[in-house]
């Protein structure tokens, strides 16, 4: 009788813990997705040259979707960490999108890359500097690099 009690308030807790963190999870992508985008989208447009433009850009996707973006522009190529799913979009031959930064459009192509950590162990603490050094690899975010195009 109390095996299988114990085995009730295990099965108990450990569901109760799923439920928690899917709730957690779901607070903070609402939270970011239908709250914090919006919002720091609007000050990136309402101030294109403001303290924020330095740090953050607006990544049109493929499908047309804008997101905020953390960003490295370099000369030619501008690099992105991506929290989200949307770095799939840019596997293998990657995709065409628009890189908002400053009030300038500029057009590109835009590649994942997975295994670049040379690449990445050197701006990611410039787009990044937040994330904890012991963070996981596979935690962390995916460096994808926008080879802009010309004129």
């Amino acid at each position: 009788m109390t095996r299988s009690l114990s085995f009730r308030v295990a099965r108990f807790m450990t569901l109760a813990l799923i439920g928690i963190l899917v709730l957690v999870f779901l607070y903070f992508y609402i939270a970011t997705v239908f709250v914090g985008n919006p919002r720091v989208m609007a000050e990136l447009q309402s101030k294109p040259d403001g303290q924020l433009s330095d740090l953050v850009g607006i990544l049109t996707l493929p499908d047309g979707r804008k997101i905020p973006v953390n960003y490295l522009h370099e000369e030619k190529q501008v690099f992105l960490g991506a929290d989200g799913p949307w770095w799939r979009d840019f596997r293998g031959d990657g995709a065409e999108v628009v890189m908002w930064i400053k009030g300038n459009d500029f057009r590109g192509r835009a590649t994942v890359k997975l295994g670049d950590s040379k690449i990445k162990d050197r701006v990611f603490p410039i787009i990044r500097p937040r994330v904890p050094d012991w963070l996981p690899d596979f935690l962390n975010a995916k460096l994808v690099v926008i080879q802009l195009y010309d004129g």
